[in-house]
C-alpha cells in the first residue's frame, strides 16, 4: 500500500513537473514562427527589414526593389561561393606541413579580388536602390545608413552578447589582461 502511494506520488511529481517544462518552452526563430510582411514592406528585404517598413515603399516600389535585389543576389552568389573556396583553400595552404608563402599570398589577393567585386556590387545595389525613392524616403534611408542595432551590431568597442558566445568572456576580451588598444596590462 505504501509502495503505491510512492510511486502515485513519484509519478504525479514527474507528470508536474514535465507539464511545467513544457508550458514554459517558447517558440523558436522558424518560419512558421514569422510574421507575414506588413504593408510597405518587401518579403525576404534584406538591407534592413525594418527600413522597408520605416520606407513606406509603394507597390511599383515593392516590385522594382524586389527585381533589384533579384539581379543582386545572382551576382553576387557566385562570387560569394567562390570566396568560400578560397578560405577553405587558405586554411589547407596555411595548416599544411610545408606551407607555400607565394601559394598563400596568390590566394590572399585572389581572395582580395573577389571580395573587391562582392562590394562594388553592394555598392551598386544600394544606389540603384536608393535611386527608386522619394526625396523623403532617401532622408529617412540616409538618416539610419550605417547603423548596426542589435546583439551583434559592433559599434565602437560595443560587442554586445557576441563576445561571450566565443568564450571570450563578458567583455569580448580573449586573454586575461588584453584590453583592444592598450596592448598587455600589467597584471600582477
Amino acid at each position: 500500500m505504501k509502495t503505491g502511494k510512492i510511486k502515485s506520488a513519484g509519478i504525479l511529481f514527474t507528470a508536474l513537473l514535465l507539464t511545467g517544462i513544457m508550458a514554459s518552452g517558447q517558440p523558436g526563430p522558424g518560419p512558421a514562427n514569422r510574421k507575414a510582411p506588413e504593408p510597405g514592406q518587401v518579403a525576404g528585404f534584406q538591407p534592413g527589414m525594418r527600413m522597408a517598413g520605416m520606407l513606406d515603399l509603394t507597390e511599383a516600389q515593392q516590385e522594382q526593389v524586389k527585381e533589384l535585389r533579384i539581379a543582386h543576389l545572382k551576382e553576387v552568389l557566385p562570387l560569394k561561393n567562390k570566396m568560400a573556396e578560397l578560405k577553405a583553400q587558405y586554411r589547407t595552404l596555411v595548416t599544411a606541413e610545408k606551407t607555400d608563402q607565394k601559394a598563400i599570398n596568390n590566394n590572399i589577393d585572389e581572395q582580395t579580388k573577389v571580395l573587391n567585386k562582392i562590394m562594388k556590387s553592394g555598392a551598386d545595389f544600394r544606389l540603384k536602390f536608393r535611386d527608386l525613392l522619394t526625396e523623403d524616403q532617401r532622408l529617412i534611408l540616409d538618416s539610419h545608413t550605417g547603423r548596426k542595432v542589435g546583439m551583434k551590431g559592433n559599434s565602437g568597442n560595443c560587442r554586445g552578447m557576441y563576445g561571450m558566445h566565443k568564450g571570450l568572456g563578458s567583455r569580448g576580451y580573449a586573454q586575461k589582461g588584453m584590453h583592444p588598444g592598450w596592448g598587455r596590462m600589467n597584471m600582477k
